[in-house]
């Protein structure tokens, strides 16, 4: 596995630790928010290291491979509903001086680890195996 993929996985492992930790914390909790927040902020890092490493590459090969076009377009419209429900969830649970309804934030947290979760499965099975495939180089029979 390359240094990269090994990277974002550990990353997703991360982000859902963090996740489950402002659950068992309670996100009423200073501790729970403060999970919150590092949470926020390694979603952000990790899309940051996808779009600055990962995608540029799988792009350029898209080029020449429509399958792989095709797949990559599909990715980009499911990122953009699973976008906006972590904006939405983290803009809504991630101010400390709002008071948060515990039932309802496990409720929205149930929702957006589903997504984050099916979304997380998609890149792990079908995008890095992809990306793993551009630096090599087919054998020849």
């Amino acid at each position: 596995m390359s240094p990269l993929i090994e990277k974002l996985s550990a990353q997703h492992r991360e982000l859902v630790a963090l996740l489950n930790a402002v659950t068992e914390r309670g996100v009423s909790s200073p501790e729970g928010r403060k999970l919150l927040l590092s949470a926020r902020d390694a979603l952000l890092a990790h899309l940051a290291l996808e779009d600055k490493e990962m995608y540029p590459a799988l792009a350029a090969a898209a080029r020449t491979r429509p399958a792989l076009r095709s797949t990559l377009d599909q990715f980009a419209a499911d990122m953009d509903v699973v976008s906006a429900m972590a904006v939405e969830f983290f803009q809504r649970f991630g101010d400390d001086a709002r008071p948060v309804d515990s039932f309802q934030f496990a409720r929205e947290q149930g929702k957006f680890m589903a997504a984050l979760r099916a979304r997380i499965r998609k890149e792990e099975v079908v995008l890095y195996p992809e990306y793993e495939t551009l630096g090599r180089v087919p054998s020849k029979p």
